[in-house]
């Protein structure tokens, strides 16, 4: 008969045992091993897997938040870029319709919104203190 157990040993320490009868006698022979002995290299190999677990964690973390950041720093600078760019243009379609020898009038509703420098010579425009454009008719 054979047989493995798991109990408190006469000393009160918690103890593996494995009993084999002895072949043609009455008798058994039984083996123990205190727990602690048996599982420290189990504890030992756990705490390092848990150990190499939270640093892959922490390591793909970290190049998690280094390749969002890269790509922030990417959208930010194409977002200066487009500014920029917005910017030139605006400037350069400013200074055509600020200096087209044609009268340029921008109405919106029934006032106008805009007459560039020919546009005011054109119609003897004048703007009030309220900013309306008037007409010298």
């Amino acid at each position: 008969m054979e047989s493995a157990l798991a109990f408190l040993s006469l000393l009160g320490v918690a103890v593996f045992a494995a009993a084999r009868s002895v072949p043609g006698t009455s008798w058994s022979l039984v083996a123990q091993m205190d727990t602690g002995e048996v599982l420290k290299p189990l504890w030992w190999r756990s705490t390092a897997l848990g150990l190499l677990a939270l640093s892959l964690v922490v390591g793909a973390g970290g190049g998690v938040f280094v390749l969002l950041r890269r790509q922030e720093r990417q959208f930010d600078h194409a977002q200066y870029q487009a500014k920029a760019h917005l910017e030139e243009s605006e400037r350069r379609f400013r200074s055509v319709v600020e200096n087209a020898p044609e009268g340029i009038v921008v109405i919106s509703g029934l006032a106008y919104r805009y007459l560039n420098p020919a546009a005011v010579r054109m119609l003897g425009a004048a703007r009030n203190e309220a900013g309306i454009w008037t007409m010298a008719v």
